[in-house]
């Protein structure tokens, strides 16, 4: 693993993703008007003596009103420490730019 400031550059299954995996089944049962998500993203390739491309797993989860009005979207990233419940368009979105072509921004891991 690629270390850089003394964070990992990529997560792997044992950091984030499992972290924020673990806490998305301690939020169980999620309400019916809520779906929770694992996201995987990551930043923009930047070359230094090989290509590092930085990736991240975050729970992100949306809410439906039952009166059809437009719902709510909150993300949890304990890796990261965050704030919980924020905007994943506030850090999330910015710092890692593109949805992970392989996952298409989703996990195959969805709790509904």
């Amino acid at each position: 693993m690629i270390q850089e400031g003394g964070q990992s550059v990529d997560c792997g299954l044992t950091g984030c993703f499992k972290l924020n995996a673990d806490i998305m089944i301690e939020f169980q049962p999620i309400p019916e008007c809520w779906e929770c998500k694992l996201e995987n993203r990551q930043t923009d390739p930047k070359y230094r003596i090989i290509w590092i491309v930085r990736d991240h797993w975050v729970v992100v989860c949306n809410s439906s009103p039952k009166d059809g009005s437009q719902g709510e979207e909150i993300a949890y990233d304990f890796w990261e420490g965050r704030p919980p419940g924020e905007d994943p368009d506030d850090w999330f979105r910015k710092k890692y730019n593109n949805p992970d072509r392989g996952q298409k921004g989703v996990s195959p891991w969805i709790v509904d």
